[in-house]
């Protein structure tokens, strides 16, 4: 409980020092808050309705956090008051509802709603404002990111659904010891829906962090072969890119490492992949094809002069193990040879270019051999 009543002061605080600070919906507003006694707070949460439980039981945590700063003399000696709204746990009415706390009531935060789908009802009309609010267990992932931007005015103080499919799905693994799982969810809850979706999702977390077994049992009930993360929920300028470009990669780097034994499970990884429905062909964000980064990969180890030549001669092997399997399940290595690579196609660029280092040594040449071995 000492916990949570210092994250919740500290969240609060913050909150309030934004408010004050980020134009708070207006000149007035921030000279009233400035001048009074007292720092108003809205809550907008679901008080009647189907999830009423959920927003009685976030309002008493938050008044006691309130209560508790109240007592050791508030905010810069301003005490703190709680503005009350029922969202009735819809989220046409969760608009009305925070509507009224920042244009009626003046509130100069608002804290709720509970749920993901009032909460997002919500964003457009305080961030409109320039008024903060803070989701206290909203959890799907697109409350705080809109087309891969953080949004300004719209805080979290809980984790978020691929966190929970990630913990479920290493408690059915580790814990409960299962190899077949049966989801079972709510069809009507938008929350509901979301863990079954992420528990199944899960898989890119757990390829990225070599949880083979948890790969394994994901791929068994379901999850999804050739999932790929959404461009709208990551940060700008990052690239996505489905499983199959992850297990290539983690090839890769389990040799820099000299993991040998987890560099070949990830090549049986892209085999039960492509088994089960990956396609070869799928592109990154960036536009670069399965083989593209199979052979950046390698690149990346054949072509470093402080590289051990054993460790060298172990990528050149699995580049073409790779490259194996995916020609195999349908790869297009025409339209890789073809692929423009910074204004040259990649048969010109890793076949005839060569790139001379400072000792007048080809630098590209271990990988460009290995290329014209395999294709020719």
């Amino acid at each position: 409980m000492k916990t949570w009543k210092k994250v919740a002061s500290a969240a609060l605080a913050a909150m309030v020092f934004a408010s004050l600070t980020a134009g708070c919906g207006g000149g007035d507003k921030k000279k009233e808050a400035a001048n009074s006694n007292e720092i108003v707070v809205g809550a907008s949460f679901e008080l009647t309705g189907n999830v009423a439980n959920y927003g009685k039981s976030t309002l008493s945590g938050l008044k006691m956090a309130f209560d508790e700063v109240n007592k050791a003399g508030g905010i810069d000696g301003k005490k703190l008051r709680i503005v009350e709204s029922d969202n009735k746990s819809e989220p046409s009415e969760a608009g009305n509802s925070v509507t009224k706390l920042v244009t009626q009531d003046k509130v100069i935060a608002v804290v709720g709603p509970a749920t993901s789908g009032c909460v997002a009802a919500s964003t457009p009309i305080t961030t409109a404002n320039k008024v903060p609010l803070i989701a206290p267990c909203a959890t799907a992932p697109n409350i705080t990111v809109e087309n891969g931007k953080v949004k300004e005015f719209v805080f979290r103080s809980c984790f978020i659904d691929p966190f929970q499919g990630r913990v479920m799905a290493e408690f059915a693994d580790k814990n409960l010891k299962v190899k077949n799982v049966a989801i079972l969810y709510d069809a009507s809850s938008d929350y509901s829906k979301g863990l079954a979706e992420v528990f199944t999702k899960t898989i890119q977390v757990a390829i990225k962090c070599g949880e083979f077994e948890i790969i394994e049992l994901l791929l068994e009930n379901g999850a999804d072969p050739d999932f790929m993360e959404n461009p709208e929920l990551v940060p700008p300028h990052s690239v996505c890119m489905s499983v199959l470009h992850d297990a290539i990669i983690g090839v890769f780097s389990s040799l820099c490492y000299e993991q040998y034994i987890s560099s070949e499970k990830y090549v049986n990884l892209i085999k039960m992949l492509l088994e089960k429905g990956a396609n070869p062909n799928r592109k990154t964000s960036s536009k670069v094809l399965p083989i593209g980064t199979t052979v950046h990969q390698a690149e990346g180890i054949l072509c470093h002069e402080s590289a051990y030549p054993d460790i060298q001669e172990i990528a050149r092997n699995r580049l073409f193990e790779v490259l194996d399997l995916l020609i195999k399940y349908g790869a297009n290595k025409e339209e890789w040879l073809n692929q423009d690579f910074w204004g040259v196609s990649n048969k010109v660029h890793y076949f005839e270019e060569k790139h001379y280092g400072m000792n007048n040594v080809d630098i590209r040449e271990p990988i460009r051999l290995a290329l014209k071995e395999y294709f020719d």
